[in-house]
C-alpha cells in the first residue's frame, strides 16, 4: 500500500503544523515536550502506571491486545470499547501536569486519558476510528508520543481515491485529532519489526456520556 507523507518534514518547529486533508483537522506539535520533560515523563510513566493485559473479542475470539494500557478519569468512569471495560484511575498529579501542557497547546478540555504501553514493534493497534457515543459528536483526541518514533497511518473511509498518509510520531510530539476526523477516517499504529525501544502513547479525551 502507497503511502504520502502526512507532514512535511522540513517544516519541523516548535509552532502548530496544521495539516490539510479532507475531512478533517490535524494538527502536529513536533515539541510539545523538551527533550528532558519528555524523558522524565517517559521514564516516570513506564516505572509507576499499573499496566494492564487486556483481551477483546474479534470474530467470536477472545484474544489478547497487543499492547498494554490504563485508563484515567476524572469522575471514575470506566472506558468501553470493543466489547471489553477497562475501570478508571485517578489522575496523577504527573498526568494532570501532562494534561496541563496539552490544554495550553489545545485550548480543549479533556477529563480522561487513556495510556498505552507498546513495548516494541511487535505491538500494535489496527485500523479503527474513536467513534463511540461516549465521546460525543466530533470529538477532539489529543496524542502525546514519549519514547520510540512510530508510524502513524490514516486512510479515509468512504473516499478510496484519497491515498493514506502516514508521520512519524516522535519522542515529545503532541498530534491533536478535531473536526470530523473519527466520523470520515480510519487509523492504526502498525507493526514495526525493526523497532525495539518502547513507545508510551497518551491520548487525552472528553467522555461526555457515562460508560456503557
Amino acid at each position: 500500500m502507497h503511502e504520502q507523507s502526512l507532514f512535511d518534514q522540513s517544516s519541523a518547529s516548535d509552532e502548530a503544523i496544521r495539516i490539510a486533508i479532507p475531512d478533517a483537522e490535524l494538527t502536529f506539535f513536533e515539541h510539545a515536550f523538551s527533550g528532558a520533560e519528555a524523558n522524565a515523563h517517559f521514564d516516570a510513566l513506564l516505572d509507576s502506571t499499573p499496566w494492564r493485559s487486556d483481551e477483546i473479542r474479534i470474530h467470536g475470539k477472545i484474544i489478547p491486545i497487543p499492547r498494554l494500557q490504563a485508563w484515567y478519569c476524572d469522575d471514575d468512569r470506566p472506558l468501553n470499547y470493543s466489547g471489553m471495560q477497562v475501570p478508571a484511575l485517578p489522575l496523577t498529579n504527573r498526568l494532570r501536569l501532562i494534561r496541563q501542557r496539552v490544554v495550553e497547546l489545545t485550548g480543549s478540555t479533556f477529563n480522561g486519558v487513556l495510556v498505552n504501553c507498546y513495548r516494541d514493534g511487535n505491538d500494535s493497534v489496527g485500523w479503527h476510528s474513536d467513534n463511540e457515543p461516549e465521546w460525543g459528536p466530533n470529538p477532539v483526541i489529543a496524542s502525546v508520543s514519549f519514547g520510540a518514533a512510530r508510524d502513524f497511518v490514516l486512510k479515509h473511509s468512504r473516499d478510496k481515491t484519497l491515498k493514506p498518509v502516514s508521520h512519524l510520531l516522535t519522542h515529545g510530539s503532541l498530534l491533536v485529532m478535531g473536526g470530523t476526523v473519527q466520523s470520515t477516517w480510519q487509523h492504526q499504529l502498525p507493526k514495526r519489526k525493526r523497532v525495539i525501544e518502547t513507545r508510551i502513547n497518551l491520548t487525552f479525551r472528553n467522555l461526555v456520556q457515562p460508560g456503557r
